[in-house]
Formats: structure tokens, sequence, C-alpha cells
């Protein structure tokens, strides 16, 4: 492990560890593949998997949360600065039809609706342990 050991490199290590069985490099890996690129989703989700393989649900649960976060701040709307702007912004919003009354987004991209929908069901296996 090289300092000049790149995002590919990483993931090759990963997947490569992934298919051997080796879980606990696997993990590793993409958990340094996440800091190296915090906007990449597969790490995320392969991560996501090994865990849920493992039956460690907790770990699995953190892992979401971490990408349920990251991924909502990257893909909600940055706030425009000028007043005009801001509200042709909303009104063009509204009349495509993905904002709610209260101003709110309807439409959640991928992958956060499906993470979000795998956090209630991690959620309720915790609860049932």
């Amino acid at each position: 492990m090289g300092e000049t050991e790149g995002y590919t490199d990483v993931m090759e290590q990963a997947k490569t560890a992934e298919t051997g069985q080796d879980n606990a490099k696997a993990i590793e890996r993409y958990k340094r593949a996440i800091k190296m690129r915090p906007g990449s989703e597969l790490p995320y989700k392969r991560l996501m998997i090994l865990y849920r393989k493992e039956r460690k649900y907790r770990q699995e649960l953190a892992v979401l949360n971490k990408a349920i976060s990251f991924f909502t701040k990257l893909y909600s709307p940055v706030p425009a600065r000028k007043k005009r702007r801001k509200s042709i912004e909303r009104a063009l919003a509204q009349s495509l039809g993905l904002l709610n009354k209260s101003g709110k987004l309807l439409y959640v991209p991928e992958p956060l609706a499906g993470w979000i929908k795998r956090k209630e069901i991690v959620t309720a296996k915790i609860t049932l342990q």
C-alpha cells in the first residue's frame, strides 16, 4: 500500500479480496475508497452488500446513513443568491411537478430512493434482534 495508490487500484484490490472471500480486506478497501472518493456510489453499495452477507446490520445501517447524508447534500439544490433567480427556479420546479405544495422535492433520485427503503428494512431487522 504505497502513497501513490489510486482509487482504481483500491477498488480492484477490494474486488479481488471480495472474489477471494476475504471480506475483512474487502471491507477495509471499500472504506478506503469511500474516503478517497466520497461521491462514488459503488464502494457504498459493495460495503452494504458485504455487511448484509455477514448479517452485520448495525454496520450496514451506519454505511446507509453516511451514504444517504452525503448524497442528499450532493443532490439538494444549491441555494440561489438572488431572490429573483430563486423565485424563477421555484416556479419552474413547481410547474414541472417536482415540488409539493410545501416546496419539498417529490422526486428522490437513485441511489437515494433505494437506500432509504433499505434503511427502513435494516432498522426493522435491528429492532427484531
